[in-house]
């Protein structure tokens, strides 16, 4: 029996054994992770590697999307290393993109369900890589959004 002034710890029976308790790694959930990188000479592009997203372990990629943010009209030119993160080949897929009026240029690269491959959250394979379009001096900066299946 709790004793004292209004109590907020009720007591009972305990169960008639103990559950079992989950451990790291036992499911699965979909996180979204984001990178930035600015160009470090205008009109080389950058690279994300599959260490540039702060994912707390081995991932498995669902889809990753890349915009152009930088000040001009140009567009995007973006690369998807397949190979690092799915079962499909070793081709590199490329896409194109000049966005609108209402919208930045940018690409999404979906993996097909059940065809991920367990990527690690350190290592210097480039992910994907992007480029304007058209080179202009100005150094353009890329954020790219990874949704993958991380382990908790």
């Amino acid at each position: 029996m709790a004793v004292g002034q209004n109590p907020s710890i009720t007591v009972g029976p305990a169960a008639p054994q103990p559950a079992p308790v989950p451990k790291y790694g036992d499911k699965f959930v979909l996180r979204t992770y984001q990178a930035f990188k600015t160009e470090s000479t205008a009109g080389t592009g950058v690279n994300f590697l599959q260490s540039s997203f702060s994912a707390p372990g081995p991932y498995y990629v669902d889809k990753i999307s890349i915009w152009k943010v930088g000040v001009n009209g140009t567009g995007i030119r973006a690369t998807f290393s397949q190979g690092i993160s799915t079962d499909l080949g070793t081709d590199d897929i490329e896409a194109t993109d000049f966005g609108s009026a209402d919208s930045l240029p940018g690409v999404t690269f979906k993996v097909p369900l059940g065809h991920a491959k367990q990527v690690a959250n350190v290592g210097s394979n480039t992910l994907i890589s992007a480029a304007p379009n058209v080179t202009d001096a100005a150094l353009q900066t890329f954020v790219c959004n990874l949704s993958c299946w991380v382990q908790i």
